[in-house]
């Protein structure tokens, strides 16, 4: 008969999750004005499509993604990299 009854906890978990969602926008919204979501949108919208596979698949990353090294990865960017290889 239990199994049939709603869970009373449910209303709870649910106004729950809002009031921190409201408090995290809050907080957000404190700590600047900027509309991240928006920025990221727009940054996303620019992305090409294979935008860095040249990196994905260079031997220097694949070895490090593997372990088979032992240093921290370091992105220097297309320039540097094409020079230094």
């Amino acid at each position: 008969m239990d199994s049939l009854l709603p869970d009373a906890g449910q209303p709870l978990d649910n106004i729950q999750r809002r009031e921190a969602k409201a408090e995290w926008d809050e907080t957000l919204e404190w700590l600047s004005q900027i509309n991240f979501q928006d920025k990221q949108r727009a940054v996303f919208d620019k992305h090409h499509k294979n935008t860095g596979e040249w990196f994905l698949a260079s031997d220097a990353f694949q070895a490090w993604v593997k372990g088979g090294v032992n240093f921290p990865l370091w992105c220097p960017g297309i320039r540097l990299w094409q020079s230094l290889t």
